[in-house]
């Protein structure tokens, strides 16, 4: 129900703001709200290099069937060559790109001995150039601008006997959506489908007593503070039932949503379905990406499309889990965890065996105390060696669960071992009455 509430807030905002339409399209990849019909008739997505820069271009395209009138949307975003820099985009780059724009146009009224008419536009404070061409059968409105690193184009293309003030009363509808309204816009796009509840596995141990989670635990908000001189950031939000199983859960980056994950059961086995918000600005720091081409190994593998991940479990006589396997709906085993169990200290083994062609094992030593919390983790690579040690220190609740966590990496300084703060873990935690 607050998802609905939510989009209908939104969608009533979005209308605000184009009062004299009688459609909208809304686009959170694109970033804009428009006058037009919700959906447009194709898209485009290209990408090429400029000078020293990454030209990545969508554009977003209604065609009306019954006419000859055509609007386009065009979305030019500049990225840097150097890994982890923005383009180098300044005022007279911006000025040289839009000028070509402009010439190239005129260029084309000019062969067609056709009016051309340019002037000043300015978007929100970013100066631009809008442009008029009458051509001998139809008539051409273009508003070209920048906002930071992306520059804008919005192209109507009007029957000549079309005043052009019907197509400028379009263009005049567009407008930016709010980094508010993209995250929120974003969200709801990547909720998976709720999975079935019921009926559940044989899985003995609910999710919260694997968690060492106390009492009737609905719904957890963790915050992460890296240092005292950083601010917290939402980290996550875990959701569970009044059995005591995981339902839901939000990652946070940056204090929204990265990824959303369901869970459920189906055929008898614990599943979860993800998606990741693909949340991203055109102001966001350059990063890195990654890709994994040993994907294509198993990409063709036939998929179960009613989950993403199935889990299956097995414990030792005193409920201790000492397995977990984690397969992909295709049937490839991600990791596998075997877990072994002395006095307050378990050795936990991890195979990741995704991709297949890089598989290799990493080891940890957890340390706990008599309630079952963590008092320290020591960490070992694929070949065994040393890598971390961190501990750990708690403020607890009422019900005997920790609200803060407080972790402290072990280093040497001249020959000593101290404990160097490193990072603050804090819940609020919402019980079941």
């Amino acid at each position: 129900m607050r998802k609905i509430i939510v989009m209908l807030a939104l969608l009533f905002s979005l209308f605000a703001n184009v009062r004299s339409q009688e459609s909208i399209s809304v686009s959170a990849d694109g970033g804009f709200a428009i006058g037009l019909p919700p959906i447009y008739t194709s898209s485009t997505n290209e990408g090429e290099n400029f000078k020293n820069m990454y030209l990545e271009t969508v554009s977003y395209i209604w065609n009306f069937a019954d006419s000859s009138i055509k609007y386009t949307i065009q979305k030019m975003r500049f990225h840097s060559t150097n890994v982890g820099e923005n383009p180098k985009l300044t005022i007279q780059v911006k000025k040289s790109i839009m000028d070509a724009f402009a010439k190239g146009l005129q260029k084309k009224a000019s062969e067609s001995d056709s009016y051309f008419k340019e002037s000043v536009f300015s978007f929100e404070g970013n100066t631009g150039k809008e442009l008029q061409v009458v051509f001998p059968t139809h008539r051409v409105v273009v508003r070209v601008f920048f906002v930071k690193y992306t520059q804008y184009s919005i192209v109507a293309n009007l029957p000549k006997s079309e005043p052009s003030e019907a197509g400028i009363g379009v263009l005049n509808s567009f407008r930016l959506l709010t980094k508010n309204e993209i995250i929120d816009l974003k969200t709801m796009a990547a909720e998976p489908k709720p999975l079935p509840q019921s009926p559940i596995s044989n899985k003995p141990i609910s999710d919260s007593k694997d968690a060492n989670l106390k009492g009737g635990v609905k719904h957890i908000i963790e915050e992460y503070q890296e240092s005292l001189k950083r601010k917290r950031e939402l980290w996550a939000e875990i959701f569970y039932n009044e059995q005591g199983n995981l339902t839901r859960e939000i990652y946070y980056e940056n204090n929204y949503p990265a990824s959303i994950t369901v869970w459920g059961f189906i055929d008898g086995n614990r599943v979860s379905s993800f998606k990741e918000t693909n949340i991203s600005f055109d102001d966001d720091p350059p990063e890195m990406k990654i890709t994994q081409d040993a994907e294509d190994s198993f990409k063709s593998l036939p998929k179960d499309e009613r989950f993403t991940t199935k889990f299956s479990y097995k414990y030792n006589a005193d409920s201790q889990l000492i397995e977990k396997t984690t397969t992909f709906n295709n049937g490839v085993v991600s990791m596998r965890e075997t877990n072994s169990y002395r006095e307050n200290i378990k050795e936990i083994t991890e195979y990741h065996e995704y991709p297949s062609t890089n598989k290799y094992v990493s080891k940890s030593i957890h340390v706990y105390n008599k309630n079952g919390d963590l008092q320290s983790e020591t960490q070992y690579d694929y070949k065994g060696s040393f890598m971390y040690k961190t501990t750990y220190k708690y403020d607890f609740d009422t019900r005997g669960n920790w609200i803060v966590q407080r972790s402290f990496d072990e280093i040497k300084v001249k020959g000593k071992t101290i404990s160097k703060p490193t990072a603050i873990l804090l819940r609020k935690i919402v019980y079941y009455e």
